[in-house]
């Protein structure tokens, strides 16, 4: 390139805006803050014809400067747009229609795009661009995913050129996670800071590990696992478990939960291997369960005796403790009473018909209240299990697989269909009800909405809510309206009546019908006092 005269460069320039019909004002702000400042810039390193390094030199300067909030934006952006259009000038001999490129998109390494795949790079940079537009690609909102790129990949990014680091080390990242979790401890950084950090963290492992995210919930960060023998046994039990497939996965976790739970007591015991372990210590590593977890010490045993099994089947060599475990714990049982008539009126008057949530959360709660279905399978409705001619939700149930049709009246399914005309988010999901933010996914549970509205008319001292509260009022209802038990259980969608003894405990009513009278034994005055 023949060197070209910045100024006369300048005036071309000035020219083309011209032509192209620009605002005067518009050319002269322009000319003001950016060409001639570039002018001055390198008139003053002793030069007065373009140069693109020396431009380039004070472009970045002043970008620098803009960053420590010495120039403003529009200042700089006049500038950098100047530095362009004479760079094209000098080397087209005119000026681009198309709009220029964002800087952070060619200059921040956060922006750009990877080199290489992971089979062939194992750089920082591409390891963190790769997962980012996996990330990017997720049905998120842009504040969330402007949040995870710039808290999150951002600042990865930034602490391994900090240290120098150009290769993806897994020792680096979580060492990073943990002193960015000491720093939240320590009050030098907000919650949400840590958890964008370890979030991606942790995309940024199961990408590397699968090629690929998802919208899955990742491990605490605190979460405490056991010692590596128990982890060996217990990964191997998860694995036997859900390849039997007889389980439903919540039933899974649970059991995983109890057998991770019982080993934790072992290690107080100083047992860290299944090798070292005797009938004596299962014993007293069940009493310490039961002093420090009454209530579930009874599920901890029974679940155990799954894992015992299968011990020793696969596993023969070990010690069989299945005879520390034939005993039965006793079951704690309490009486819960459900909503009445005039409590569920009272949570269902608290919702803010007005917004969008809570259209749903009230069609939610209408479902459970005029129904009684279980929670679960209220946020499990889909659009064909509602028959909107007969008035009838159709569906099978999670729990007991047993299917179940059920009538609505009229202010339900003009709850449920004011909520899907006028706040159902737009998605191509099956389910009905959606959560209210990305990604509209269906709920996983309503105990949280239906408690948030209980405790706010009820009280906190309520010993249940949620939605089986509503269900546990309908079964009540029903048992002192003297209706059939084989009818109740058809409303309920219970396959044997014994699970009616719940609901009759909870009547104090039916409870006195079953009291004996006295009148048949004999008793002297003195054992009356």
């Amino acid at each position: 390139m023949n060197p070209v005269d910045i100024t006369i460069l300048s005036e071309k320039v000035i020219a083309v805006l011209r032509e192209r019909g620009c605002k005067e004002k518009t050319i002269k702000e322009f000319e003001r803050y950016g060409l001639r400042r570039v002018i001055s810039y390198l008139k003053e390193n002793g030069c007065s014809v373009f140069n693109k390094v020396l431009i380039e030199e004070f472009v970045y300067a002043e970008r620098q400067r803009m960053d420590n909030g010495a120039l403003s934006g529009c200042q700089w952006r006049a500038t950098r747009r100047a530095a362009v259009f004479l760079e094209q000038m000098a080397s087209d001999a005119s000026i681009q229609e198309v709009p220029m490129k964002k800087w952070n998109v060619i200059h921040n390494p956060l922006f750009r795009q990877a080199e290489a795949n992971l089979v062939d790079s194992n750089r920082i940079q591409d390891v963190v661009c790769l997962t980012r537009d996996a990330v990017m690609n997720l049905e998120l909102s842009e504040k969330t995913k402007a949040n995870y790129l710039y808290c999150g990949f951002g600042a990865i990014l930034k602490h391994f050129e900090y240290l120098g680091e150009d290769l993806y080390s897994p020792d680096i990242l979580n060492q990073f996670v943990v002193n960015t979790r000491d720093k939240w401890n320590n009050n030098l950084l907000g919650r949400s800071a840590f958890q964008n950090i370890y979030k991606c963290a942790k995309w940024i492992e199961e990408y590397v590990s699968t090629g690929k995210v998802s919208l899955k919930k990742h491990t605490p960060f605190n979460f405490c696992y056991t010692a590596p023998d128990f982890e060996r046994l217990i990964q191997e039990y998860s694995a036997f478990i859900e390849h039997e497939g007889y389980l439903k996965v919540s039933t899974q976790k649970a059991y995983i939960s109890s057998v991770r739970r019982f080993f934790r007591r072992m290690e107080k015991l100083n047992r860290h291997k299944f090798s070292e372990i005797t009938l004596f210590d299962v014993t007293k590593c069940i009493s310490l369960i039961a002093d420090e977890c009454p209530c579930s010490v009874f599920g901890c045993v029974q679940n155990m005796r799954s894992f015992a099994n299968f011990i020793s089947n696969e596993h023969p060599d070990y010690l069989d403790i299945t005879p520390a475990l034939i005993f039965t714990a006793a079951k704690r049982k309490r009486v819960y009473f459900g909503y009445t008539e005039d409590e569920a009126q009272k949570i269902l008057d608290a919702v803010d018909m007005n917004s969008v949530c809570g259209k749903r959360d009230y069609a939610l709660m209408m479902i459970a209240h005029t129904t009684g279905m279980r929670g679960c399978d209220i946020v499990n409705l889909k659009f064909e299990n509602i028959d909107w001619v007969s008035r009838e939700l159709r569906l099978v149930q999670k729990k007991t697989n047993v299917p179940l049709a059920l009538p609505f009246d009229t202010a339900t399914g003009n709850a449920i269909a004011d909520y899907i005309l006028h706040s159902r988010p737009e998605s191509t999901s099956e389910y009905v009800f959606l959560r209210t933010q990305r990604p509209f996914t269906k709920l996983s549970g309503m105990y949280t909405l239906v408690a948030k509205y209980a405790r706010s008319v009820l009280g906190k001292d309520r010993r249940m809510n949620g939605p089986h509260a509503f269900r546990r009022g309908m079964g009540q209802r029903l048992v002192e309206s003297d209706v059939p038990s084989h009818m109740i259980c058809d409303v309920l969608g219970h396959t044997t009546a014994t699970a009616l003894r719940q609901y009759t405990s909870a009547s104090l009513e039916k409870l006195k019908t079953c009291a004996e009278p006295l009148d048949g034994i004999p008793l002297e005055q003195e054992e009356l006092l």
